[in-house]
């Protein structure tokens, strides 16, 4: 219960949302903050953002500042 409030009182509110991304191929609809970075799930039927989503791609393309 003290995680969950602390969560909400420190973490980013996503409030500031990329446009609705759709993958080439079909995959699934997301929208990522522009904030933290975090890919959330986006409905296009009901234009809800949904819940946090890991793509597969988006690990590698994290850039490490302290590596040269």
């Amino acid at each position: 219960m003290l995680q969950t409030i602390l969560n909400r009182v420190f973490r980013c509110g996503h409030r500031n949302l990329t446009r609705p991304i759709t993958p080439r191929g079909g995959g699934q609809a997301y929208v990522a903050c522009l904030d933290c970075g975090t890919h959330l799930s986006y409905d296009l039927q009901s234009m809800q953002v949904g819940a946090r989503i890991r793509l597969p791609w988006a690990a590698a393309a994290v850039v490490n500042p302290t590596r040269r």
